[in-house]
């Protein structure tokens, strides 16, 4: 699993630095696309906007994705779902790794425009703010919407697996993206991130995510190929005065 995050790690990092290199590299960002959604964002500006802006930009805070991590894995661990808590601190310890090695990489000012709050002492690209919110409201999605093939022993980890997401898993990850894009276009309103800045960050966020189901999946298998060589190396049968095997998932005992 650690093999799996770290190669994950490295690979994010060479792929978002060249990419934000050659961004700020190759364009003017006081000229063309960039600058002109921005100034378009600044021209809609409305006191009403700005509330909604101010809660965009809280649901990808530090403070909001490290409190919500902490009360989440607490939650799993309590209802013995570890894996899933594993999995969610694995994305975002994947995301926020990444993030902090590529700004510093590609050092990308920020916006030439009135920002209407204080901006973190970071590099604009990519928006770490979107990043942490794509990363955190995608695993949680994934968790609601197939929690048997987050966690070994669940009902669906030994048997048959439903095919598809249903009604609860579209659900589940139309309302997590919509929350990573409503935190992208609340940095955007408010000035603090240009949109490639978001766009990246939202492709490092589901990066993220991915790499913290393939690492728990990856954990899993292994548990499974352990379990299953000391099945077939302990005796056929019993010893005298011995009880019997216990034929069931680690959750039933």
């Amino acid at each position: 699993m650690l093999l799996v995050a770290v190669a994950g790690f490295v690979a994010l990092t060479a792929v978002f630095s060249v990419l934000g290199t050659l961004l700020t590299g190759t364009f003017d960002a006081d000229s063309g696309a960039d600058a002109d959604l921005i100034a378009w964002f600044v021209d809609i500006r409305a006191p009403r906007l700005d509330w909604f802006a101010r809660a965009g930009s809280f649901l990808g805070s530090t403070v909001w994705v490290v409190g919500s991590i902490i009360v989440l894995d607490i939650v799993f661990v309590a209802v013995r779902r570890r894996w899933a808590a594993v999995a969610l601190t694995t994305a975002l310890v994947v995301e926020a790794s990444v993030f902090g090695v590529v700004q510093l990489i590609v050092d990308r000012s920020r916006p030439n425009v009135e920002q209407l709050e204080e901006a973190a002492p970071t590099a604009s690209y990519p928006s770490g703010h979107t990043a942490a919110a794509t990363a955190l409201y995608l695993t949680v999605g994934g968790l609601v919407s197939r929690p048997e093939r987050w966690d070994i022993g669940v009902a669906g980890s030994h048997g048959s697996r439903r095919s598809g997401l249903g009604f609860r898993g579209v659900a589940a990850f139309a309302i997590a993206v919509s929350l990573a894009l409503f935190v992208g276009l609340s940095r955007l309103y408010n000035g603090v991130h240009y949109p490639s800045d978001v766009l990246a960050a939202l492709v490092l966020g589901l990066s993220s995510f991915v790499v913290g189901r393939l690492a728990v999946a990856r954990a899993l298998r292994d548990r499974v190929s352990s379990e299953a060589h000391d099945a077939n190396s302990s005796p056929s049968s019993p010893s005298a005065g011995s009880e019997p095997a216990c034929d069931c998932t680690p959750f039933q005992r």
